[in-house]
Parts: C-alpha cells; structure tokens; sequence
C-alpha cells in the first residue's frame, strides 16, 4: 500500500492493496487527514485489492467523519472495492456513496 496527500492536504490518494496487514497505517492516515480538514476526498482508484478488514476501516473513518460533522468522499472507486462490498452484501453503488 502507497499513500500519498496532495499539496492542499485534503486529498488522500490510495494505490496497491489494502489487506489486514495494512489496516493500521492505513487507519492512521485517514484519521489523520480527517483531525487536519473539515472536508477530505480519499481517491481510491489505484487499490488493487482490498480485503474485509481494510474495507472496514474504510467504513469506519465515513461513520467517524460523519460523527464530527466532516465531510468525506472517496473518488475513483476501483472494482476491488467493489468486489469486497459485494461480499459483504453491500451494494456496488452503495459503496461509493456510503462507505
């Protein structure tokens, strides 16, 4: 996994995979990101994997930014993203708004 803030340091961009390995730096970072801006965008589309527990980091920091009155958005939703909601019995769609 590869993250990266661009210059504003609103946007978060996330590449390669997001496993159970990854789930604390990953964790670490978003929350991070969300205490510095009232408004974030996480960019997704370079995952190439994402398992469960990732995904439910994911979950976790939209229900957090929600709880502090933030706004989140995650972009470029990959299909490994996709796939691991659809596993979960979530809609494809869904994801992208909700995660």
């Amino acid at each position: 996994m590869h993250i990266t803030k661009d210059e504003s340091g609103s946007v978060l961009k996330i590449s390669g995979n997001l496993s159970i390995e990854t789930t604390e730096e990953l964790r670490a970072a978003l929350l991070e990101l969300l205490a510095a801006a009232s408004g974030i965008s996480v960019d997704l589309s370079g995952v190439e994997a994402c398992d469960t527990a990732a995904f439910q980091v994911l979950c976790s920091t939209g229900k957090t930014a929600e709880g502090r009155g933030k706004k989140l958005e995650f972009v470029g939703m990959p299909d490994a993203v996709a796939q691991t909601a659809l596993e979960l019995g979530l809609p494809a769609e869904g994801a992208e708004r909700g995660i």
